[in-house]
C-alpha cells in the first residue's frame, strides 16, 4: 500500500483491483457466505466464518435475520447473559 493517498481519485476498477489482489487473499473459504472468495489461500478467519466464535453468528440464514431484525428493533445488547434479562426471558438468542 502506498504511505500517501492519491492526489487525484482512482477508478473503481483500480480500487476493485486492489481489494481483489490485497484484501480478499486474506478472507477464508466461506462458500456459504462469499462463493467468489473459495479459490483464495486461508490467511485469516472471517467473522461469519463457523470456526470463529467471537461474536453472536447472525446472517448465515433467513431465521438468524430475521431474529436480529427483532433484536435491533428492541435495541437490546447481548454481549452477556447478564445483559438484559428481557432477552433472556423472550429467548432471543
Amino acid at each position: 500500500m502506498p504511505k500517501n493517498g492519491p492526489e487525484d481519485p482512482d477508478s473503481f476498477d483500480t480500487i476493485y483491483d486492489d481489494i481483489r489482489t490485497k484484501i480478499m487473499p486474506g478472507v477464508s473459504k466461506l462458500t456459504h457466505v462469499y462463493n467468489h472468495c473459495r479459490n483464495y489461500p486461508i490467511k485469516l478467519t472471517h467473522w461469519q466464518h463457523p470456526n470463529f466464535f467471537g461474536y453472536y453468528p447472525i446472517g448465515r440464514c433467513y431465521p438468524d435475520m430475521l431474529a436480529d431484525f427483532l433484536v435491533s428493533a428492541l435495541t437490546v445488547i447481548g454481549f452477556s447473559w447478564v445483559a438484559p434479562s428481557i432477552k433472556i426471558r423472550c429467548g432471543l438468542d
